[in-house]
């Protein structure tokens, strides 16, 4: 399904769009996450552009945030890449989404 602004689409369209489950609940047509290459994990739980040195974004950001404030960035984080997987990234944007929610399991504290 292609995205078209909501102002050209017809009622009908707009119904149907808003029955239509997200990409995520339809696990019958889900690849396995199992045959991911390191390369291809490193690419996304570890790129260089977010690494300063030994300080990766992520780290900054949650060590100038609360745990309540840390805990809304990585569930609306994770959200974007599951909802955006069919459209935008694949693969790539549904080992982002594991990355970040490993990333918060491991930062976990509610």
């Amino acid at each position: 399904m292609r995205y078209t602004p909501p102002d050209t689409r017809s009622n009908s369209d707009l119904r149907r769009d808003m029955e239509q489950k997200p990409s995520f609940w339809n696990t019958a047509d889900r690849k396995s996450l199992d045959d991911v290459t390191p390369e291809e994990w490193d690419e996304v739980s570890r790129p260089a552009r977010y690494t300063q040195g030994d300080i990766e974004s992520w780290d900054a950001m949650h060590s100038a945030m609360s745990q309540e404030e840390w805990n809304g960035m990585c569930k609306g984080t994770i959200m974007k890449y599951l909802w955006r997987e069919q459209h935008k990234g694949g693969k790539t944007d549904l080992l982002k989404a594991k990355a970040w929610l490993d990333k918060w399991i491991s930062t976990y504290d509610g």
